[in-house]
């Protein structure tokens, strides 16, 4: 996550909308969904990223036009083939 955040940041003029992430610190991953909602808010649009499991996985509530679309990615760690 850090990585897409540093690609991000580093050429900020590709994306037309904010990009906010979940950050490693709770707090800061607070202050970041409200800087999320003050963009969605201005009628702007923004972006957040986050990890399937993580610190957004339960508890927090994207309704209405908070959360318009998920793209949920994935990447397979362990590859178990079973032969019956």
């Amino acid at each position: 996550m850090q990585r897409a955040e540093e690609r991000f940041n580093s050429s900020p003029e590709i994306f037309k909308k904010s990009v906010f992430f979940e950050t490693r610190s709770a707090e800061s991953t607070i202050a970041e969904i409200e800087k999320y909602k003050r963009e969605i808010t201005k009628g702007v649009g923004a972006v957040f990223c986050c990890v399937v499991g993580g610190k957004l996985s339960e508890g927090v509530d994207f309704k209405d036009s908070f959360c318009r679309l998920a793209i949920i990615t994935g990447k397979f760690y362990n590859l178990i083939l079973i032969y019956y």
